[in-house]
């Protein structure tokens, strides 16, 4: 196997993972995050300490949106909270009550 061809198909799998799993490429930014964590607290009626963050979802192709997922540390709760990529901005914030 020459140098050429493993460069090539390392590009390739990078491109590839790039394009299947944008959530991987594109990392959460703080103040999104926060963002989310100060909704979430807002409709659960709790102490932001109380919220923490769990995982992101993939970014839309066709709205550029995101879902972001927090929990409750306390009582378990968790909680939805869509986010505009581009700017940064909550959409909105769904809270999921136990046996939903």
């Amino acid at each position: 196997m020459n140098l050429k061809s493993v460069v090539g198909t390392s590009a390739i799998a990078a491109v590839s993972l790039l394009i299947v799993s944008p959530a991987i490429a594109q990392s959460v930014s703080s103040t999104t995050r926060n963002a989310c964590i100060q909704r979430t607290a807002e409709k659960m009626v709790v102490a932001t300490r109380d919220v923490m963050f769990v995982s992101a979802g993939p970014v839309s192709a066709e709205s550029g949106a995101r879902t972001l997922f927090t929990r409750n540390s306390q009582t378990g709760q968790t909680a939805e909270c869509r986010i505009n990529t581009i700017d940064n901005t909550v959409l909105y914030c769904v809270v999921r009550h136990p046996g939903w």
